[in-house]
């Protein structure tokens, strides 16, 4: 029976960037590129699956036409694009690593095990980034947010199982590839 009160009281007495995975990450950097290549390979095979399918002219016109579009048609280019890709990088994806996999997949492991709490935190990553989706491009076909759910599920929960089991708890592997 896990209650919400679990999960603020399992925190060790312990500092707190430390419990929320602030930590020096494991020194086997070649895991790191591993995880990196599989990554990478999913992504390709995913993007073949949709080619195959047809999907990725679709695909092209909705990020032509969508949020990251617009960035583009600010002046100067180039510095629209790395204030938001700064932003995105620094603001975002650090909070939502520190607040999704810092604060409740790492208060999750202890109540319900690594296997339990890898799947629900990869599940909230990606209803949360599908929302995101369904926000910025209302009208996308059902297809995409498929496509959307299969690929961050599936990277997230890689990411998750490797931040806990290979990298010492560290969020900085997940914070870089979400990055």
């Amino acid at each position: 029976d896990v209650c919400s009160s679990d999960l603020l009281r399992k925190r060790p007495h312990t500092e707190f960037l430390r419990w929320v995975g602030c930590v020096r990450p494991s020194k086997r950097l070649h895991e790191r590129f591993w995880l990196l290549g599989g990554l990478i390979l999913f992504s390709l095979a995913m993007t073949a699956f949709e080619h195959l399918l047809g999907w990725d002219e679709a695909l092209a016109e909705l990020v032509a036409t969508g949020p990251v579009a617009q960035l583009i048609r600010i002046e100067p280019v180039g510095a629209a694009l790395l204030a938001g890709m700064s932003y995105a990088f620094l603001r975002t994806a650090g909070a939502e690593e520190i607040l999704v996999r810092g604060v409740l997949y790492k208060r999750l492991i202890p109540i319900i095990g690594l296997t339990w709490a890898n799947l629900v935190q990869s599940l909230l990553f990606t209803l949360l980034h599908n929302w995101i989706v369904f926000a910025a491009l209302p009208d996308a076909p059902l297809w995409i947010h498929a496509d959307i759910f299969i690929r961050i599920f599936a990277m997230s929960g890689a990411i998750g199982w490797f931040m806990e089991a290979r990298d010492n708890g560290s969020l900085l592997m997940p914070w870089l590839c979400h990055g």
